[in-house]
């Protein structure tokens, strides 16, 4: 059998029906992903029209599909995993698969258009403003490896996270809504996860999450984290309470005092078999979850100190090096999405919507009526629609 784009689209949405209530929204949506891989520029949804020579007609049923209840996006998600489970090569490690997540802004200058905010972006990039109106996204991605052991990631799932209160009493931050999106994605899969993140997400409600869910996590702390030895001995002694925490350990001062007592080991990260990376781990009580936790440390030549922590006490430090370093895939994926599939280039206006100015925040709708809540539900998972088809479609031409 000839293998090809529209051959493996496909069968890849043979996989994905379920996710699409109706056949012909599924259609619409198998339509937008070739076009996400066909299409010659990335100006919104005009762009499929001219791909596939459509009659104008066609566009308005193009936007009514992104807009469709008929899209189930946590079943998308799911669905989409088990697929790039079975086309890719996952990288496992101890038995568990591999992800990865970050976050990422995408620009948006429409005032008319809900959650759209004015966002801190942290980069060494002098082009890059500091602030900037967009939409504030979250990314799930699966590490994969391919030719050669390089190791690659596709992206699963994505959601807009900040921007939108519906109810005064919800308190949930980015992390809660990772955790819950990780958790959504993920659910109904036999297999265990290890997620590996930035120091951001080195908070410790989302570690115990992640334990309550039977997961992992491997993360990059700052340099000013503290570790306390366990008490060895359970005994009371003197007046008050007993000590639930031993003598406090500043992390970083063992580059220093204990570098004598670092491993010496060829660096497990690809291409640098000719580098040497020394490495030192010691388990200690973290505070912040009132546990156990296993710290990394690393000492690369040219990549400089870094300290990992971790829960998974089965993770090797020169496996816990290799995935870290690993993990900028999803930042070169990232890259990908904006810049050749062109991911974010939705224009979909709230024509009920008051305008915003620029340096507009948060938007607060819990004062909102019922009906102008849900047309903005309404519009945010039309984006949610949009942005996760281009996710399928560049994973489906990076197993091209």
């Amino acid at each position: 059998m000839d293998v090809n784009l529209c051959t493996i689209l496909i069968q890849a949405f043979f996989d994905l029906r379920p996710a699409f209530s109706r056949l012909r929204t599924a259609q619409w949506a198998c339509l937008t992903v070739l076009g996400f891989c066909i299409r010659s520029d990335d100006s919104g949804v005009t762009s499929f029209i001219r791909a596939f020579g459509l009659r104008p007609s066609s566009y308005q049923a193009l936007i009514d599909s992104f807009h469709s209840q008929a899209v189930k996006l946590e079943v998308l998600n799911q669905l989409w995993l088990r697929v790039c489970l079975r086309l890719f090569k996952p990288v496992i490690a101890n038995g568990r698969i591999v992800l990865a997540c970050d976050g990422i802004k995408a620009p948006k200058e429409g005032r008319k258009m809900p959650s759209v905010k004015l966002c801190h972006q942290s980069s060494t990039n002098n082009s890059k403003p500091d602030f900037v109106m967009a939409h504030s996204m979250q990314m799930l991605a699966l590490m994969v490896e391919g030719l050669g052991g390089k190791i690659t990631s596709v992206l699963i799932g994505s959601r807009i996270h900040e921007g939108l209160v519906f109810s005064n009493r919800d308190e949930r931050t980015l992390l809660d809504k990772m955790s819950a999106m990780f958790h959504q994605i993920t659910s109904g899969s036999s297999q265990g996860f290890l997620m590996v993140a930035d120091a951001y997400y080195a908070s410790a409600k989302l570690f115990t999450s992640m334990i309550s869910q039977g997961a992992t996590m491997l993360v990059r702390v700052k340099h000013n984290v503290v570790g306390y030895y366990p008490i060895l001995d359970g005994k009371k002694q003197g007046r008050g309470r007993p000590k639930k925490y031993g003598k406090k350990l500043k992390i970083w001062n063992l580059f220093e005092n204990r570098y004598d007592e670092f491993i010496e080991i060829q660096s497990p990260i690809r291409d640098e078999r000719h580098l040497k990376v020394r490495y030192y781990v010691i388990d200690l009580m973290w505070k912040q979850i009132q546990g156990k936790v296993r710290f990394i440390l690393s000492d690369h030549p040219t990549r400089g100190r870094c300290i990992f922590m971790t829960n998974d006490w089965e993770l090797s430090p020169s496996e816990a090096i290799r995935l870290y370093n690993a993990r900028f895939g999803i930042e070169l994926s990232f890259k990908a999405f904006v810049h050749t599939i062109g991911g974010f280039g939705y224009h979909f206006w709230m024509k009920a919507m008051t305008k915003i100015t620029r340096g507009t925040g948060t938007q607060y709708l819990y004062k909102a009526t019922e009906e102008y809540r849900e047309k903005v539900r309404e519009k945010m998972h039309a984006y949610h629609v949009f942005v996760n088809l281009a996710a399928i479609a560049q994973g489906l031409l990076n197993y091209c």
